[in-house]
């Protein structure tokens, strides 16, 4: 993939970021050499088509998550594994907003936003897990936790 420079290739790369693909490693080595002229609208244009592409890779990586972690039926190797590939996912997430032909505050802005949301996954996780009488399945929850970094 080639290291985007105008707005269309920017949305492109975008368009390929949403679809949780193989080729999430070309896709953000294509976002670190990339550029964006700063030109009137292109940048405000730009926050919001990258905001929509992040919420959308957010919620496709909760729902993967959700259908791995129903299928583990109390597995708790499986469930780790859901557990940790959501954890994965977050990391690459803040990877990329990393990589935003942004500001300094507005890339941090990204990755806030990110954060957030792996530390209220983390503590839905833990207070669904309170519900299990054994303790293991909040053990599980509390030894790999979504939000470690």
């Amino acid at each position: 993939m080639n290291p985007p420079t105008t707005y269309a290739q920017w949305c492109e790369c975008l368009r390929s970021l949403e679809g949780c693909s193989r080729m999430d490693t070309a896709i953000l080595e294509a976002m670190r050499m990339g550029s964006l002229s700063q030109t009137s609208g292109v940048k405000e244009r730009f926050v919001v088509r990258a905001r929509e592409a992040m919420d959308e890779r957010l919620r496709t990586a909760h729902a993967r998550f959700d259908r791995q972690s129903e299928s583990a039926h109390g597995d708790r190797v499986l469930f780790t594994k859901a557990m940790l590939a959501l954890r994965k996912e977050y990391y690459f997430l803040v990877q990329v907003a990393g990589c935003m032909p942004l500001s300094a505050e507005g890339r941090a802005a990204f990755a806030d936003m990110v954060v957030q949301h792996r530390d209220q996954a983390q503590v839905s996780l833990e207070k669904s897990a309170e519900a299990d009488r054994t303790g293991k399945l909040l053990s599980l929850v509390r030894n790999n936790p979504v939000n470690r970094v």
